[in-house]
This record gives structure tokens, sequence and C-alpha cells, in this order.
């Protein structure tokens, strides 16, 4: 496995993270990727930060519409040394069809502290 597995988050959510750690959303997994493209191209498909719905008519019916915020795509680079193999899994829930050929993907269920960890920015939005 590779020295280094990484994390994309949006560039608003890395304050949080740099003072709380990164944690799974609602108790849940935190998603790796063997490359730092890999884990940018996972984010790249989202179309930004949901920041809630809106109410939009047309023809006279009214539709709840999500709003999203585009940000920049920023990779934090993790040790492997530094996470626990017990808590360190594959995960298959991408479509090798889809994604790049090699592209490898897995869940972490624990947090994890950032402190001193490197951090890219991938893509601008």
């Amino acid at each position: 496995m590779n020295e280094f597995l990484y994390h994309a988050t949006w560039e608003g959510s890395l304050s949080s993270i740099k003072e709380y750690g990164l944690a799974g959303k609602d108790g849940g997994a935190i998603y790796l990727a063997s490359t730092k493209e890999h884990a940018a191209q996972f984010l790249s498909y989202l179309p930004g930060v949901f920041r809630g719905m809106k109410d939009v008519t047309l023809n006279g019916n009214t539709f709840p519409v999500p709003q999203y915020e585009p940000q920049n795509i920023m990779v934090i680079e993790i040790p492997r040394a530094d996470l626990n193999d017990k808590k360190l899994f594959e995960s298959f829930d991408h479509d090798p069809e889809f994604f790049a050929d090699g592209t490898e993907a897995f869940a972490y269920e624990k947090g994890v502290n950032i402190a001193g960890y490197k951090i890219y920015e991938m893509i601008s939005a």
C-alpha cells in the first residue's frame, strides 16, 4: 500500500478540520484515496458546498432546488503509518468504469488529527 493516503475537502471546510480533526459525517467513515488526483476526482463530481434549498417557481408551480457554492478543492496528505490498520478498509463504492484506471478508495473508521500534514490546492472553483 502507498506511503500516503489522501482526503479531499472543500476549502471552506478546512478551518474546521484543522481545529477539530478529520471525522466522517454523522459518525461515518472518512473516505481516502491512493493518490491526490483520485481524492480530488471523487469530490470534483459534486457541484460545491451544499447551502440549503431554495424555492423556485416555474409555470405557477413551486419546487425546492438545492443551492451549492463552488469552492476550491483541498487535498490532505495523510501518512499511512499514522492510521490504524484495523480501522482502514478498501471501499468499493465507486464505479471503476467511471473513474481513472488504478483508482483505489478506502474508508477509515476513526478520526484523524491533521496537524502538520501537507495540504494541496487541487482545483480552483
